[in-house]
């Protein structure tokens, strides 16, 4: 099974102290040996999502933070975790359509219709999120989606 997760999924999954680490890890471990495929997108916005986390209060250090971004760095090389490369100029394609045809009708923030439009084009088996926002646009986009909370 093809499995994209989003940056919320990657984020608890990544920081133990997450309110959502426990259910991401669970979640995970039952799929460990599935395909986990990652876009630019997701990692990007998942690394700086960790760098963030930083200027909470308590929070963790950035000295921390550096050492989840290497973890989630090395799991590209050991596994489980597979970068899938998309085509920019569809993506923003998609992303328009995709607020055409449902920002008007339900929530649909800039990134979650870029993870949304990259869906279209890596075609998953099925999208993991905390996102409940995010997942009901996926769902309305013919997409699996699992929205865990």
């Amino acid at each position: 099974m093809r499995i994209y997760p989003d940056t919320s999924f990657l984020v608890s999954w990544l920081y133990p102290h997450d309110k959502n680490h426990a259910k991401a890890a669970a979640w995970f471990a039952r799929r460990q040996t599935d395909e986990w495929i990652v876009s630019p997108w997701a990692e990007f916005e998942t690394v700086n999502s960790l760098r963030g986390l930083v200027l909470q209060r308590p929070g963790p250090t950035a000295a921390a933070m550096e050492g989840r971004r290497r973890y989630f760095k090395h799991l590209f090389r050991a596994g489980p975790l597979e970068r899938e490369s998309v085509d920019w100029e569809d993506v923003l394609k998609d992303a328009h359509q995709v607020s055409s045809a449902l920002a008007v009708r339900q929530r649909a923030r800039a990134a979650d219709i870029l993870h949304v439009a990259i869906l279209e084009q890596i075609n998953p088996d099925v999208f993991v999120t905390f996102d409940g926002d995010q997942a009901a646009l996926a769902t309305a986009r013919g997409f699996q989606s699992v929205h865990l909370h």
